[in-house]
């Protein structure tokens, strides 16, 4: 039996490393029962998720006008999320995402013994390349150039066929409950989920991050980030800028792009991992009785200030409580739904 469920959308479409495993992980946990939420960082990933539809990419998630809730007959609403991060944490973040996999095809314990300034050369070789985009502002094809970042608010709320678009700062994670809780209309209890320095990899991280000079030339494009500037407000900007300013290095020359272009072809023939669908969540978002009651104890315990970063991770082996997934897709009229899809484990 397959049971549709007619809940609003929450979709957090970033780049990667900007904190948004920690965002999905929280909503999950605190409104399972009242949002379908859904987490990808570009269109490949977000069809692959979907191997019986194609075409299904995240344009056909915001066209929002055939989407309604039979018993209210109004439009569903689908909540539209990214992130910003500054490029420099976040170019250091998404290296050591892929450190081992791509960049050093080697594991965590060895490349924890590397030298560090071997480490700082190879980031520094590729830092040019590594992603610097803003989805708000170049993928989400809204009118955004009259639409100012609100720094009392701490974020960025524009609504367009009923669909919401979010626009937050990695910087405030720390208030996201609270502003998340006041526009979904519920709760938020804001876990972090994630993060770089928990993995085996972390002790290395953090000794990068210590160690780590911003070669000038590298500086200077910082300076003239436009995203900085439309994110930051201008003390926000300069005390970002002065702190790299007195970490500063010489001059580094990093690859040519027809450099980087080989090294990316090399590197991906030989990365590790194959697939880039990772399921790394703290809440994966089952709703079977056994993991529902499981997100009920964490959330009280997380209310209680009690969080011992358990996992909400299905068990294969409760063969009487089928595991109870929430995903995407569109019927023959062309109408998205929201469903979970039971299957047997």
């Amino acid at each position: 039996m397959i049971k549709s469920y007619y809940r609003d959308i929450v979709l957090v479409y970033c780049p990667t490393k900007v904190g948004s495993t920690s965002l999905i992980s929280s909503i999950r946990l605190s409104a399972s029962d009242k949002f379908a939420v859904f987490h990808t960082h570009n269109e490949t990933v977000l069809k692959s998720l979907q191997p019986e539809n194609k075409d299904f990419m995240f344009s056909d998630i915001i066209r929002n006008e055939t989407i309604f809730n039979p018993s209210t007959q109004k439009p569903r609403k689908i909540y539209v999320i990214d992130i910003f991060r500054p490029s420099i944490e976040r170019k250091i973040s998404d290296f050591f995402q892929e450190i081992c996999s791509l960049h050093f095809f080697n594991n965590e314990e060895n490349i924890s013994n590397y030298p560090i300034d071997k480490i700082i050369k190879r980031f520094n070789d590729i830092f040019p390349y590594l992603e610097d985009s803003d989805y708000y502002n170049e993928k989400y094809n809204i009118e955004t150039h009259a639409i100012e970042f609100d720094f009392e608010k701490k974020y960025i709320l524009y609504e367009k066929n009923n669909v919401i678009y979010i626009k937050l700062r990695l910087k405030d994670s720390h208030l996201w409950g609270y502003i998340l809780s006041n526009i979904l209309e519920t709760k938020i209890e804001y876990i972090i989920d994630y993060e770089t320095k928990n993995k085996d990899i972390g002790n290395l991280y953090e000794l990068f991050k210590k160690e780590y000079k911003l070669p000038f030339n590298f500086f200077k494009k910082m300076e003239e980030c436009k995203y900085l500037k439309y994110y930051y407000n201008d003390t926000e900007r300069y005390e970002y800028l002065n702190y790299w300013y007195h970490r500063l290095t010489n001059i580094y020359i990093p690859f040519t792009l027809d450099q980087y272009i080989f090294y990316e072809k090399i590197s991906l023939e030989n990365k590790f991992r194959e697939s880039d669908i990772q399921l790394h969540y703290r809440d994966n978002g089952c709703l079977c009785i056994n993991c529902s009651n499981h997100r009920n104890k964490i959330l009280n315990d997380i209310k209680n200030n009690i969080d011992n970063n358990e996992y909400i991770i299905h068990n294969p082996n409760e063969k009487l409580n089928t595991h109870l997934i929430v995903q995407l897709f569109f019927t023959n009229n062309n109408i998205l739904y929201v469903q979970n899809m039971l299957l047997n484990v």
